[in-house]
């Protein structure tokens, strides 16, 4: 998060203030200094008396652990105050977010309106660091089937997991860690796994390895009711 608060600032400094927005820039460069817990503390309290002020809003999205829950505050911020200065800034962490959990179609239209919405915005050049892997999710999906002539016998090969189940995504490593923590106390074998999307860092909690992906759907109907978690089943990097 770090990185994406200093990215935040260069921004901030570098266009003019609406004066109507509350001005956080403050309280991003504590958040830049580490002071995680009293500048949620002091959002939460500015947001009291100040609920409908779109710069508090995207803090207080910006703050928020859980990528999901952050990623609706986000879309939230930016269908209400498309003329906030932060909400270009929510459109490239939407697309980021997306991008980090494999949902790149996803992702691919937040980039779509991020370019169409503000053309000047200086998150574009960002984000087009990692634009032209956009398509993989479809083309893997959409790839055809291939059959391999009988014409010897093959030695049995070993089978390969190829899909795995994404529980989570966060902003904050402890709160993977709770996660993964809640799973391995029921048996499952879960792993983190850390991508960074233009300077901004989530954790993917993923659990267990399947061969197929109607096995893996399979143990995702059974999360969902043990946890009360809507994972998805993403498939295994090479």
């Amino acid at each position: 998060m770090k990185n994406l608060v200093s990215l935040l600032l260069i921004i901030i400094f570098s266009s003019q203030t609406i004066a109507q927005e509350y001005n956080i820039t403050p309280l991003l460069k504590q958040l830049e200094s580490g002071e995680y817990l009293s500048v949620k503390k002091e959002v939460q309290r500015l947001l009291i008396r100040n609920a409908g002020d779109p710069s508090l809003q995207f803090l207080d999205a910006l703050l928020t652990e859980n990528g999901e829950t952050a990623s609706k505050k986000f879309l939230g911020l930016v269908d209400k105050y498309p003329q906030s200065k932060y909400a270009d800034a929510s459109l490239f962490r939407l697309y980021s977010y997306y991008y980090a959990i494999g949902s790149y179609q996803t992702a691919s239209k937040f980039f779509e309106r991020l370019k169409a919405e503000y053309p000047t915005s200086p998150y574009l050049k960002s984000a087009f660091q990692n634009v032209s892997l956009l398509s993989d999710e479809d083309e893997l999906e959409q790839s055809p089937q291939v059959s391999v002539p009988e014409t010897k016998k093959i030695a049995p090969q070993k089978e390969v997991y190829k899909y795995t189940i994404q529980a989570g995504a966060f902003s904050v490593l402890t709160n993977a860690e709770k996660l993964k923590l809640d799973f391995e106390k029921n048996n499952y074998p879960v792993s983190i796994k850390e991508k960074n999307v233009a300077g901004a860092s989530f954790y993917i909690v993923l659990v267990g390895q399947f061969i197929t992906d109607s096995d893996a759907r399979t143990e995702l109907t059974e999360i969902f009711n043990k946890f009360n978690i809507s994972g998805r089943v993403v498939q295994i990097e090479n």
